[in-house]
């Protein structure tokens, strides 16, 4: 077998997704802050240099499962609301789409569990969807401001879900949608009548089935 030039990089990829699954299967079931490089390399029968090799960070895996997670959001929003061209719209929708998920995944993860008291992920969160509300209002005015409206929209969604998850309480996305991602878009001069059918709106396809 050949092991050099290019034919050694698909191999190597193929290695790093390896890793990359059995961590996300260990973060689901013990969560992320009680697996060890060691489990994950135990569970890929394989060294614990070699996993951190490939992932010298632990926090390294949870940059791919965000990557992965808002590119399946961003996808499920645009096919749930292809009619809608207004940006506030499709971030409502994409705001849904996530809590949604996260409130249904947080009821049997530990990875969810330990994500919404995990910093990192929060800050990258936040970055993310920051900038894509800015480069899809290139109309608006302050767009500092802007953004700094949504980082108070998610980090108090997110923060709602974190102690709610702590007391045992079950939110609704909805619920956070209203108590968090409205205030932000009728900041934006959107009617409450109007945000609200948009949530409502949202509600109804039932995204997590």
């Amino acid at each position: 077998m050949y092991w050099g030039g290019t034919m050694a990089a698909p191999r190597k990829d193929e290695e790093r997704l390896r890793l990359y699954a059995a961590a996300l299967k260990l973060f689901g079931e013990k969560g992320y802050a009680a697996t060890s490089y060691q489990d994950i390399a135990d569970a890929c029968d394989t060294s614990k240099s070699v996993v951190q090799h490939y992932y010298p960070h632990k926090e390294m895996f949870l940059v791919l499962y965000l990557d992965e997670h808002f590119a399946w959001v961003r996808e499920t929003a645009q096919k749930l609301c292809p009619s809608h061209t207004s940006a506030i719209q499709l971030l409502c929708m994409m705001g849904f789409v996530h809590l949604d998920r996260l409130v249904a995944e947080e009821k049997g993860s530990p990875l969810i569990q330990d994500l919404l008291g995990f910093r990192t992920f929060i800050e990258g969160v936040v970055m993310r969807e920051r900038d894509w509300i800015v480069a899809h209002w290139p109309d608006a005015i302050d767009k500092q401001y802007l953004g700094d409206c949504l980082v108070v929209a998610l980090n108090g969604a997110y923060g709602l879900l974190s102690i709610a998850s702590l007391e045992g309480r079950i939110v609704t996305p909805e619920y956070v949608m209203r108590l968090s991602f409205a205030p932000f878009a009728i900041s934006q001069g959107l009617s409450p009548e109007y945000v609200e059918n948009v949530i409502e709106e949202c509600s109804v396809l039932q995204v997590i089935q």
